[in-house]
């Protein structure tokens, strides 16, 4: 008797949790699973939401291991857990994402992405997103377009890179990190927050900017600038315990009462680094030879600034070549007139013989 009781309990809870596990193949699936209170919903292969808004509750964990998009139009409320798992699994957003839960794993934003809560894992974002003061993202970041953080970003040892505009009146944590503010040109940092680079890196590429009114800690960090920082209303550059600021780039102090260390006064700081912090004037160096450019995933030669094709080695002698046309036409017209004169006197002399 008792035997058959386990026996009975073993089947029912196989069961249930079976019955918790809810794949979904489609849309109408999903809208079914998120509506009929299911906790443990699986994507498996490939799901396009086109026409309804969906909710992911408190408790609910929507797993992705194929390939998730929300389409344009469309609004994904995530208050429990969104992630994607397993090689090759991502999650794109062409509409819009609000989340106070928590999302994990390849998340790509092309529309309007909204947090409150934890995004962990890679995130790019190429369309407009807004980390909130209550949001956390942690893990790498790539921003192609519009981000803006006034919450915490966790980068301790991670990547995030920067082409476009990005906005921090936040917290950045970049301690043994990596912030590259690149691209082909027009890159923008704006911090009027704070950014804790010890032990870490920022580079900021030629033809971008830095502009900072609010602290960046490099203690012990490395800043690298060929393109332009700009320290602006009362900003702060804390460059000590052998912290390095080096710029060939254009560095503009305007702090305007000196509450910015000038990044050379560290012996370590490259000498093209220039401050103006009593004045609130700007001051530009020297852009960096090719051998001192830095090593960025992408061409830093502006196409205007290439060099042209080698020119033709036959045109290395353009002057003499029309010297020596001048006399070659001088020549011929000599020749003209004595074969013409040649001429006109064996006329003559036959006129002569017929008399």
């Amino acid at each position: 008797m008792a035997l058959t009781m386990m026996i009975m309990l073993i089947q029912i809870t196989s069961m249930t949790a079976t019955a918790q596990t809810t794949e979904v193949t489609n849309e109408s699936e999903l809208k079914a699973a998120l509506e009929s209170g299911a906790t443990d919903i699986t994507i498996s292969g490939t799901l396009t939401v086109s026409s309804n808004s969906l909710t992911i509750n408190s408790g609910v964990t929507l797993v992705v291991t194929g390939s998730f998009t929300i389409n344009s139009g469309v609004t994904l409320t995530v208050k429990g857990t969104l992630k994607s798992e397993g090689y090759g699994s991502t999650i794109n957003n062409r509409g819009t994402i609000t989340n106070s839960g928590t999302i994990s794993g390849w998340l790509t934003n092309w529309g309007t992405m909204d947090n409150s809560g934890i995004i962990d894992g890679g995130f790019v974002n190429k369309g407009t997103a807004t980390n909130n003061k209550e949001g956390k993202i942690i893990g790498g970041l790539g921003n192609e377009n519009t981000f803006t953080n006034s919450g915490i970003i966790d980068n301790r040892g991670g990547n995030i890179g920067n082409t476009h505009t990005f906005i921090n009146s936040g917290t950045i944590d970049n301690r043994g990190g990596e912030i590259v503010n690149g691209g082909t040109g027009g890159a923008k940092l704006t911090n009027s927050g704070t950014i804790d680079n010890s032990g870490g890196t920022i580079d900021n590429a030629m033809r971008n900017t830095i502009t900072n009114s609010g602290t960046i800690d490099n203690n012990g960090g490395t800043i690298t600038n060929y393109g332009t920082i700009e320290n602006i209303n009362g900003g702060k550059i804390a460059n000590l315990d052998k912290g390095i600021f080096n710029s060939p780039g254009t560095y503009n102090d305007n702090t305007g009462g000196g509450s910015s260390p000038s990044p050379s006064a560290n012996p370590t700081s490259s000498g093209g680094s220039n401050s103006n912090s009593g004045g609130g004037g700007s001051s530009s160096a020297s852009k960096p030879t090719p051998t001192d450019a830095p090593i960025v995933p992408y061409d830093s030669t502006p196409s205007n600034d290439k060099p042209t094709s080698p020119p033709d080695s036959n045109t290395s002698n353009d002057d003499n070549d029309g010297q020596s046309g001048g006399f070659d036409s001088v020549l011929l017209i000599v020749v003209v007139v004595a074969i013409v004169a040649i001429a006109g006197g064996c006329v003559l002399l036959l006129l002569r013989k017929r008399k």
